[in-house]
């Protein structure tokens, strides 16, 4: 055998009490918090940010429509009209420069339904994935407003405010359900105190 072999069958003995030595060293477990804590802002970054409207960006806009006008079925889809153009402006003024599909929408912070319109002052990005405010939150929100519009409980007026101004503390205050966005848990229990 020659010197080389000799020496590398030695190092390879050596080798397991080595690998086992250096698992326990500090800077071992160091380099492994580094790249777990590396990898956690990799998979996170993955998931959209929580937009909310920005009261300069989106202070809300509504058609001069009154409830019976956005009562009758199909009111929200023969008004929709927003140009592809426009919803990459909204993403522009919100300074979201990438997103995957289906992560967020071009919503209305004022509702179609409750006769908002499609001006960029009524528009912006809403994710899907995110939890617990979401676009699925805010569509329920939406759907109960609109019930309560033209069941003539609620002025309609009242509603486009109440929405425009904080829809997070209108969800919480008429107790629509929050449910998790697609493939997140549940937000903890909140107080209500």
């Amino acid at each position: 055998m020659r010197r080389g072999e000799r020496d590398l069958q030695h190092s390879n003995r050596l080798a397991p009490d080595a690998l086992a030595n250096a698992k326990n060293s500090p800077m071992h477990i160091l380099r492994t918090f580094a790249f777990l804590s590396f990898l956690v802002q990799v998979v996170l970054a993955q998931e959209p940010t929580p937009v909310l409207p920005d009261s300069k960006l989106t202070p809300g806009d509504a058609f001069d429509v009154t409830a019976e006008d956005l009562c009758v079925s199909g009111y929200a889809k023969k008004v929709r009209n927003v140009a592809a153009e426009m919803k990459v402006e909204v993403y522009a003024e919100y300074a979201v420069t990438f997103h995957g599909p289906g992560d967020y929408e071009v919503d209305h912070l004022i509702p179609l339904e409750l006769g908002g319109s499609n001006s960029i002052k009524n528009l912006w990005p809403e994710s899907h994935r995110t939890s617990p405010w979401n676009a699925q939150v805010k569509d329920r929100l939406e759907g109960k407003l609109h019930a309560l519009v033209c069941s003539g409980q609620l002025d309609l007026k009242t509603a486009q405010q109440a929405i425009a101004a904080d829809w997070i503390g209108r969800t919480n205050s008429m107790s629509v359900p929050i449910r998790p966005a697609r493939g997140l848990r549940p937000p903890p229990p909140q107080s209500h105190g």
